[in-house]
């Protein structure tokens, strides 16, 4: 019956939006992850109520952020969107998750199925597709709750953990879905959250794999509110600090968007999850909708490879403002993470060498349990994507498609014996060059007059000019087709000039041009003529008549 209720559901949403929900023509590629990593996904999208249509759309806007964003690591110049390989949601009604497990089917073409309790306080959706759920879950409930004094006023909460194996490799990993109460006080109980806290890190104690905490924890993780402390430099909570430095001698668990953005130097300004509905006075003496971030995905045993709150999402730049784009799927805002469980460790970033006709020589050195490397390549403002699989043994390529004057990066990364790809390396870039030097200026002007019959000859190129290439016919000044007899020389790195060894004749138009002058890669550049007139001779004198 929920089925049903659910395909009619979701049938009234695309009719109402005038969108099939089968087929997108402008969507990105799809783009599974590769062997050894998984993509989680966390979403509190409010939906454990179903009032009119503003929830359906809420609902179909959600499904199309996670065809739309985040972009894949490796999605190449068209943008591919990698999709979630779990995705654990909380504020979710049974029949309204069934609903999205069915548009997310269709919105990637791929088999997601509820896993696990539906009515638990976070609920998980697999990709089965690209992971294989292993066992019952587990399940316990809130130690601060029980059905006659439940929290916030609400059932009873359960949280659970499920046990995965990534099919391509087959490494198992676990998820773990978390949403506390917003308030325990109703319960007259003390250090409610700490005490869940430990509750959790006791049901996952006997867990070997890769682990993942996901879900709203309703907290912030200092002390200082966001607007005053946006990179969370202030003193950590007690509850955070229980996951990322346990005093038990326990698993230690990383807050995985705080850990990313800290070692790539990015700001946690943007990173809030949560936007309140009514105006606070803020730090800053304004009053406006406070944000904060509350909702994490917490790692232990794997590498953070990306993590990030959505963005731009729903938000504009300031509280309260909202992304003219981008419909308001929630309150919240899903944080996303892309994970390493198997493969090789990180390489060191290659080294490039720009060569002739746009080549570009890439070398790196080799990783240990390495059976093949994926190169990576991006133009500067665009995604990665697969420029080529290569053997093991191989630690060098020359990337021939290029085009001239473009900026790209390069990353590599190792393939282990299981098809793990390990995390790959920090980019290197290269400027493909496949043109020679460029005339941009030169002495005397084209269609200059009067000029000085002793006048040197001068030319200015837009990049550096190789001295094995200046030879005596590299510029050349011609009268009537005959050639004028000098020198040439090279005054610096993009200047070379031509003295003539006579007096240019006065009155007189003279031809120069460059020929063959290459660039220290051996681009030859294209021929660059002009003209100019020497100066006139003074008029004859005439003998006065007596």
């Amino acid at each position: 019956m929920r089925r049903k209720a659910a395909i009619v559901a979701l049938g009234l949403l695309a009719s109402t939006l005038h969108t099939p929900v089968s087929t997108l023509a402008s969507a990105p590629p799809r783009q599974v992850s590769p062997g050894g990593q998984i993509n989680i996904v966390t979403i509190n999208a409010k939906q454990n109520r179903v009032l009119g249509i503003n929830r359906f759309l809420a609902m179909f806007e959600l499904g199309r952020a996670l065809r739309f964003r985040p972009k894949a690591f490796d999605g190449g110049f068209n943008g591919s969107v990698t999709e979630p390989d779990v995705l654990v949601l909380t504020e979710f009604r049974a029949s309204n998750l069934e609903i999205f497990e069915r548009l997310l089917k269709q919105r990637f073409d791929t088999k997601y199925r509820i896993i696990g309790p539906a009515d638990a306080a976070a609920a998980i959706i697999a990709n089965t597709e690209t992971v294989t759920a292993v066992e019952d879950p587990v399940r316990w409930s809130d130690v601060c709750t029980d059905a006659d004094n439940p929290p916030d006023g609400r059932a009873v909460r359960d949280y659970q953990f499920q046990r995965f194996t990534e099919i391509a490799t087959g490494t198992p990993f676990v998820v773990a879905g978390m949403h506390l109460a917003k308030d325990y006080r109703v319960t007259g109980q003390a250090q409610c959250l700490e005490r869940n806290i430990q509750e959790l890190r006791d049901q996952l104690a006997g867990e070997t794999a890769a682990t993942f905490v996901a879900g709203d924890f309703n907290k912030r993780a200092v002390e200082i509110v966001h607007e005053c402390d946006p990179e969370e430099q202030s003193p950590s909570l007690i509850w955070w600090r229980q996951m990322t430095d346990p005093s038990d001698g326990g698993r230690t668990y990383v807050d995985a968007v705080r850990e990313w953005h800290l070692v790539h130097g990015r700001s946690m300004a943007d990173e809030w999850t949560h936007e309140q509905k009514t105006t606070k006075l803020l730090c800053d003496g304004s009053e406006r909708f406070r944000r904060t971030r509350i909702d994490y995905i917490f790692s232990t045993g794997a590498v953070v490879a990306q993590a990030s709150a959505d963005a731009p999402g729903w938000a504009g730049p300031l509280p309260g403002q909202r992304n003219p784009d981008n419909y308001k799927y929630s309150d919240h805002r899903f944080v996303w993470g892309r994970f390493v469980i198997s493969g090789p460790p990180q390489p060191a970033a290659p080294t490039t060498e720009e060569r002739k006709d746009g080549e570009v020589f890439l070398t790196w050195q080799p990783v240990e349990g390495a059976v093949g490397y994926v190169l990576l390549r991006a133009l500067a403002d665009r995604q990665f994507n697969v420029l080529q699989r290569l053997p093991g043994e191989t630690t060098s390529f020359t990337d021939s498609f290029t085009e001239d004057g473009r900026l790209y990066n390069y990353s590599i990364a190792a393939v282990g014996q299981d098809g793990g790809q390990g995390l790959e390396s920090r980019n290197t870039t290269a400027i493909a060059d496949s043109s020679g030097p460029h005339v941009i200026g030169v002495l005397p002007f084209d269609d200059a007059r009067d000029v000085e019959v002793w006048r040197t000859i001068e030319v200015r190129f837009d990049e550096g000019v190789d001295p094995d290439s200046v030879t005596g016919d590299v510029i050349e000044l011609t009268l009537g087709g005959r050639r004028v007899s000098g020198t040439v020389k090279q005054k610096s790195a993009r200047r070379l000039v031509f003295n003539p060894a006579f007096p240019l004749k006065k009155g007189k138009v003279y031809k120069a041009r460059t020929n063959g002058i290459r660039d220290r890669l051996g681009n030859r550049g294209q021929t660059f003529g002009w003209n100019f007139t020497t100066q006139a001779p003074p008029p004859k004198k005439h003998p006065r008549r007596r």
